[in-house]
């Protein structure tokens, strides 16, 4: 089994033309791909602080929701930086010596704050994944009777993208069936209301619907899992923690992180002394404290 306690974590904070990078175990741990590699502009590098994290995703069409709190950093360059007015960015990376790291969260930043606590000053992030582009952006658009759908459905997607949100790369073929019907609306429209409404209610006629995790929107057929990869062991040797328990809701299961593995909507095969088989994901809680003993997912499926 590889080490799993060897952990390894990067925090990035983006807003507008500054990236601050906070470091973890091994500082010199830079996964590719981030911020301050595709642009050019001002990175400031803090070393390692004591990061703790608590993390909920759902397959709902509400943000996910993810708390951070970063001890005793000191603010410096990012002092007069209005995180919230500037809807910053805040990236989460994490992994172990002997897994490939890999993003935990990505959100926006709706809150920011430095609290005293004791001996510490704890600087507090509350984020939301896809915060605006769920539940601020509209659309008020009207369309001429014979308009096709699928244009529509563009004109949508580019005000969620306008958002700062990224259009994940098989849109086009998920797309592709929807133009191939040309399909046009019977009489003329007028559009008025949420951009994520909207876009749901013009993917539901074709059996599709759509989810943003980690600023990324991805469109799915209604039931399909979202990422249509090998579903991920789950057993003591690979981190089950404790025995999962079966509620009303479904079975509950703890397990330690393993970053990109434990999405709602992804699969899981847990083998357990009282279970053996293929589930869902719907929910989970990723809890961690880069100083402490939490580094745990408490996930829910069906």
């Amino acid at each position: 089994m590889p080490d799993l306690f060897g952990r390894m974590y990067v925090m990035e904070i983006e807003s507008i033309d500054k990236v601050f990078t906070i470091g973890g175990q091994i500082g010199s741990f830079n996964p590719a791909g981030t911020a301050a590699s595709k642009k050019k502009i001002s990175q400031t590098t803090y070393e390692d602080f004591r990061v703790s994290f608590n993390i909920v995703r759902t397959l709902g069409k509400t943000p996910d929701k993810a708390t951070f709190e970063i001890y005793n950093v000191v603010e410096g360059k990012w002092a007069s930086v209005d995180f919230k007015k500037n809807k910053a960015k805040l990236r989460f990376h994490c992994g172990y010596r002997q897994i490939e790291p890999d993003l935990l969260f990505s959100g926006q930043i709706t809150n920011y704050e430095r609290i005293p606590d004791k001996l510490d000053v704890i600087t507090h992030f509350t984020c939301g994944d896809g915060q605006d582009a769920l539940t601020k952006a509209n659309i008020n658009k009207s369309y001429n009777a014979g308009m096709d759908i699928a244009t529509i459905m563009d004109d949508v997607i580019k005000g969620i993208k306008d958002e700062g949100i990224e259009i994940a790369g098989n849109i086009k073929d998920k797309l592709a069936g929807i133009k191939a019907e040309s399909k046009k609306a019977d009489t003329g429209l007028s559009i008025s209301g949420l951009l994520s409404d909207t876009l749901e209610d013009l993917l539901t006629p074709f059996n599709k619907t759509f989810t943003i995790q980690d600023d990324v929107l991805k469109i799915v057929e209604i039931g399909q899992e979202i990422a249509t990869t090998i579903p991920t062991l789950i057993t003591p040797e690979t981190g089950l923690i404790g025995s999962p328990v079966k509620t009303k809701d479904g079975l509950e299961f703890v397990s330690l992180i393993q970053p990109g593995k434990f999405n709602p909507g992804q699969f899981v095969e847990i083998i357990s002394r009282d279970f053996d088989g293929k589930y869902k994901i719907v929910k989970s809680n990723f809890v961690g404290d880069t100083h402490g003993n939490d580094w745990y997912v408490r996930g829910l499926c069906i």
